[in-house]
């Protein structure tokens, strides 16, 4: 999600390339509405820092609550302390510099999605087994 309709046609063609089946918003506003009415459509998020009406660390704040543990990557062109300690406080799991690789958005799009799946695995594995009474 980017204001800027070339990058988001650039990072959904990106994505697209390396297998994900992305899908684009110009708006925070559009992009959370999509999100909050099916948010097991979406397995990972990827955000600008400076939205108009909605910033990128708001957005990921509305979604946290929805989803706790969505993998959520936010970049911005500018990353002063100030914007990374938001998007770090909102529960961004990675904060990324723009202009982006492709190879820097695959790597760090792994990693939270991976580190996401491990959690959730061990979460699983270490349930205390419930036993009933003989």
């Amino acid at each position: 999600m980017d204001d800027e309709e070339s990058l988001v046609r650039l990072a959904t063609e990106t994505l697209t390339e390396l297998g994900y089946a992305p899908v684009g918003y110009t708006s925070s506003a559009a992009a959370f509405e999509a999100f909050s009415a099916d948010p097991k459509r979406f397995d990972a998020m990827v955000t600008d820092a400076s939205m108009p009406g909605m910033s990128g660390s708001e957005l990921i704040r509305k979604v946290r609550k929805i989803r706790p543990t969505m993998p959520i990557l936010l970049v911005s062109g500018y990353l002063g302390t100030a914007v990374v300690r938001r998007a770090r406080e909102a529960g961004a799991d990675e904060v990324l510099k723009k202009p982006l690789s492709a190879r820097e958005l695959a790597t760090s799009l792994d990693r939270v999605l991976h580190r996401t799946t491990m959690r959730a695995a061990l979460r699983y594995r270490f349930q205390p087994a419930t036993r009933g009474t003989p």
